[in-house]
């Protein structure tokens, strides 16, 4: 097993494509499919793939809103977790955010938004002021989940100087 990470960034329909022929199990939706996300969260994803040969085995997406993303979460395969897949693809996608972006946790656990803040992102308090405040009233009603990416020079700088280590990967994954 040899995962790749692809720096190309893939349309939805893409990846629901090479997604669902080799994962029946585990089918891909579309965002506009899928009636469970908030409207906050809808709209057509940009995504990243991890392959395992040629089958799509994680993504990791985010939404294009003009004047900033909204993260699309992730998705890795079951036999493909533990494996760093799905903190490998975050890192990229982080990687490619050039505007603010937001990003409402399903897991509001300390652990979890500890570990995003330790990477440079911020809670709606804290980017008070460093973006639109439009953009953050959007998200007023899951503030309590909600973290926000300035991708500033020292943002960029420090996740340069101090990459994710492999002991932060599984700490993450195990969360």
């Amino acid at each position: 097993m040899s995962i790749t990470y692809p720096s190309r960034v893939y349309r939805e329909k893409e990846v629901m494509d090479l997604w669902n022929k080799h994962n029946e199990h585990y089918p891909f939706l579309m965002r506009k499919d899928r009636s469970h996300l908030p409207v906050e969260s809808r709209g057509e994803g940009i995504y990243l793939l991890a392959f395992d040969g040629e089958q799509a085995v994680g993504y990791t997406g985010w939404v294009d809103k003009d004047d900033h993303f909204k993260t699309a979460g992730v998705e890795v395969l079951p036999e493909y977790r533990d494996k760093k897949v799905a903190a490998r693809l975050m890192v990229k996608r982080t990687e490619k955010f050039t505007k603010p972006t937001v990003a409402v946790f399903n897991n509001p656990a300390s652990g979890w938004s500890n570990h995003w803040k330790s990477r440079g992102w911020l809670t709606v308090d804290q980017a008070a002021g460093q973006i639109d405040q439009s953009i953050l009233d959007a998200y007023s009603r899951f503030k309590r989940t909600t973290l926000v990416y300035v991708p500033d020079g020292m943002t960029k700088a420090w996740n340069i100087l101090c990459p994710v280590t492999d002991e932060e990967v599984l700490k993450f994954e195990e969360m």
